[in-house]
C-alpha cells in the first residue's frame, strides 16, 4: 500500500492515519499472505540528475513532474557545483507547500 509522501496535486487528498493504514493491512491480510503487504509511508531516498548546462530548466522539469524538498534542490546543485543562487531561482518559480511537515518545492505554472 502506498500513501502519499509528497504533495499530492489535489488539495483535498489527505494521507490515512497509522491507525487507518494498519486495519487496511489486517483486512488484505484475509486475501494475501502477510508477508507480502509493505505499508509504504516514508519518503524515499535518493539523487536526482540534471543537466548542468541547463540546470535551471532541468530541475524545474523534475518538479513539474514530482515535488522536491528545498534540501534535495540544494544537494543537486552542490553535486553539481553549481552557484547557490540558482536556488533562489527556482523559489521564484516555485510555491513552497508544507506537507506531514516537511516543507517541498512545487511548480507552479501562474
Amino acid at each position: 500500500m502506498m500513501v502519499p509522501t509528497r504533495p499530492p496535486a489535489e488539495p483535498w487528498v489527505k494521507p490515512p492515519t497509522s491507525d487507518v493504514l494498519v486495519g487496511l493491512a489486517k483486512v488484505l491480510s484475509r486475501y494475501v499472505n502477510s508477508d507480502r503487504i509493505f505499508i509504504i509511508d516514508y519518503v524515499e531516498r535518493g539523487e536526482f540528475h540534471i543537466d548542468k548546462n541547463d540546470p535551471v530548466n532541468s530541475l524545474l522539469g523534475i518538479l513539474k513532474v514530482q515535488p522536491m524538498t528545498v534540501e534535495q534542490v540544494m544537494d543537486v546543485i552542490r553535486r553539481n557545483n553549481l552557484d547557490m543562487e540558482i536556488l533562489d531561482r527556482i523559489r521564484s518559480l516555485t510555491k513552497e507547500v508544507v506537507f506531514n511537515g516537511i516543507t517541498y518545492l512545487v511548480y507552479s505554472s501562474e
